[in-house]
Formats: structure tokens, sequence, C-alpha cells
């Protein structure tokens, strides 16, 4: 569960990154990081104790989210009607292609 940059330098762990590649832009006390997935800005204020500031991008419209989590809650998002969808499916009992086909779409 750790992220490894070029020279094999640890620089992220559990969800949370100091890479540029993700898209999930996080910040906490001013501090801007990423997130390897929309599902792990959702956990981390709340593992951290702290109110984050998420900016990230819709993959079906490719506009603008933004979201103030809390560590107990979601406090404010936008745009209206924001969601999170999670795709379930067992890989040992799926077509590892269909798979791949999924993440290739998101």
């Amino acid at each position: 569960m750790a992220e490894r940059d070029d020279k094999g330098d640890i620089i992220g762990i559990l969800g949370l990154s100091q890479g540029r590649t993700w898209t999930h832009r996080f910040i906490v006390n001013g501090n801007e990081l990423r997130t390897w997935c929309a599902w792990d800005t959702l956990f981390l204020p709340q593992c951290l104790g702290q109110t984050a500031e998420v900016i990230s991008e819709s993959p079906v419209s490719k506009k603008k989210v933004t979201l103030t989590i809390g560590p107990n809650k979601v406090e404010k998002y936008s745009p209206k009607g924001t969601v999170v969808s999670i795709v379930t499916l067992d890989p040992d009992k799926q077509d590892k292609r269909k798979l791949e086909e999924l993440w290739s779409n998101l």
C-alpha cells in the first residue's frame, strides 16, 4: 500500500500521495497532496482528524467537483447533486479483461 517514485523513495501511503499524477487534490492545513481515488478523500479526514478541501474532476462530465470534508462528515460540496459511485466486482469471478476495460473507461 505504498507508492514509490522513480528512485524508489516512498511518496505515498494508504491513498495519500505527494505525487502529482493523481487527479484528486487534497488540501489539509494549506498543504496540497493528492489521493489515489475519490474514495480516499472521504475517509482520510477522519483518519487525520482534520478538515480537508478536495478538488477533483467528474470522470463523466469533466466538471470541477469541490468538497469540504471534516473528520465526521462532508460539510460542503459543489456542484449540487454530486455523488460518489463505487463499482464492486469480484475479480475471482470476473473476466480480468472486463475489469481492465472498466478501469480504462473511468
